[in-house]
């Protein structure tokens, strides 16, 4: 069985504060016995300037 937890930040979120927020819901995760793998997707917009935002973050979450 596969879960997908999508999470959307505030727009033009620092990467350290998503890479925060991924962590902890990695290591939340981790501890329950039935999971078996994790992997994490993060995605960023850019507006026309080419600044980039990290807002947005996908666990993938393979259980047992």
């Amino acid at each position: 069985m596969n879960v997908v937890l999508n999470i959307t930040l505030p727009p033009d979120t620092p990467l350290e504060i998503t890479n925060s927020v991924s962590k902890r819901i990695e290591n939340l995760i981790s501890k329950y016995q039935e999971v078996k793998d994790i992997a994490v997707s993060v995605g960023s917009t850019g507006d026309s300037s080419g600044v980039a935002s990290i807002e947005s973050l996908g666990t993938y979450i393979n259980l047992e």
